[in-house]
């Protein structure tokens, strides 16, 4: 499959937070874990590979949506502060995201 038809197919895959009554369970899927460094990534960029992820677990196994989808991430070096301004150059962000390929019900 050439590269863009793999990026079409992957904007195909639905991902939802939710049940999908009207699907069918295939497999549960899980994005491969990323780690980066704040300074030279973000939270939300480190997410949005997550979700590519998941959509190609999801290709992988027959499916062509992800229900239930659950996201998580864990700070590690992190200065005391709350605040983006604080955070150190050097804290690493993991990301782990998961959820149950599913395809649609035939009728």
């Amino acid at each position: 499959m050439t590269d863009d038809k793999l990026r079409a197919a992957m904007k195909g895959v639905v991902l939802s937070t939710g049940d999908m009554p009207d699907h069918v369970p295939v497999e549960v899927v899980f994005a491969p874990v990323y780690v980066g460094k704040l300074g030279s990534t973000s939270i939300q960029a480190e997410l949005d590979r997550a979700r590519d992820g998941l959509r190609l677990a999801a290709l992988a196994v027959g499916a062509t949506a992800v229900a239930n989808c659950r996201f998580d991430h864990t700070m590690h070096g992190q200065t005391q502060s709350d605040m983006r301004e604080a955070w150190s150059d050097t804290t690493v962000v993991t990301v782990v995201a998961y959820g149950t390929a599913v395809r649609r019900q035939s009728r």
